[in-house]
């Protein structure tokens, strides 16, 4: 597909939890995407057509990247191409996830 379109792939070997607890890997995606436009010249790619993409937990980590260097000074990525992205953790409807978030709202909202 990257050689139909005629584009460069920089591939990240992000570090996985559990071995390294979030958000390492978010820390590693920022900065592959930030290497890359700063070394932009060094891997003959256009600094201000860089994107982002990932499938699954990468997809998610490439529209994290997107949302931090959108509110930072610098640049942000052109484009972002998700398969599958992860943008959820439950379905509302799962009894699971509602005893948890039960459980999460009351553990944040301790009795007085």
């Amino acid at each position: 597909m990257a050689a139909n379109a005629e584009l460069s792939v920089l591939s990240v070997d992000y570090r996985l939890a559990p071995e390294n607890p979030f958000p390492a890997g978010v820390e590693d995606a920022v900065a592959a995407f930030r290497y890359a436009v700063d070394n932009a010249a060094l891997l003959d790619v256009d600094p201000s057509a860089i994107g982002v993409g990932g499938e699954s937990a990468g997809g998610n980590l490439a529209a994290v990247v997107s949302q931090i260097t959108h509110t930072e000074e610098g640049p942000a990525p052109a484009f972002q191409l998700m398969f599958f992205p992860v943008t959820g953790t439950f379905l509302p409807e799962s009894r699971i996830a509602r005893r948890l978030l039960t459980e999460r709202v009351a553990a944040a909202n301790p009795p007085e």
